[in-house]
């Protein structure tokens, strides 16, 4: 395939030197020389789709659960734990989320008026 597309281009693109102006008279001269590899761009192209993808997979999980967070069910739920009396004796004061980014698993439908929703708490006495 290499020698026949080198001698198909060399012979249809040759080069074209004028040696005598005056005279018009024209000489060809093939300049014989091995066609440059081109290196394909497939997998680079591959890579940084892979990337995006990724990075737009990562984004809008941690939108949802940020959204799930930051909803009024969950900070409804978590003041309820905070003040009830059961969940006091058993985590101590200062209840809260676990970690500083806690993740809310679960769903939230506020239209239906549903709500299954699973997050860790912990207190002074212990998660």
């Amino acid at each position: 395939m290499r020698p026949f597309l080198y001698n198909y281009l060399s012979a249809r693109f040759s080069t074209v030197i004028a040696t005598d102006p005056i005279k018009k008279k024209l000489k060809e001269k093939v300049i014989l020389r091995p066609l440059p590899v081109i290196k394909s761009k497939v997998p680079q192209f591959i890579i940084y789709g892979i990337i995006g993808v990724s990075l737009w997979t990562i984004s809008i999980t941690l939108s949802f659960n940020y959204q799930r967070l930051n909803s009024s069910t969950v900070q409804g739920s978590l003041f309820n734990v905070k003040h009830d009396s059961n969940s006091v004796e058993l985590l101590g004061n200062n209840i809260n989320f676990s970690s500083k980014y806690p993740w809310v698993s679960g769903s939230i439908n506020n239209l239906k008026g549903i709500a299954d929703i699973k997050y860790s708490i912990k207190g002074d006495k212990g998660d």
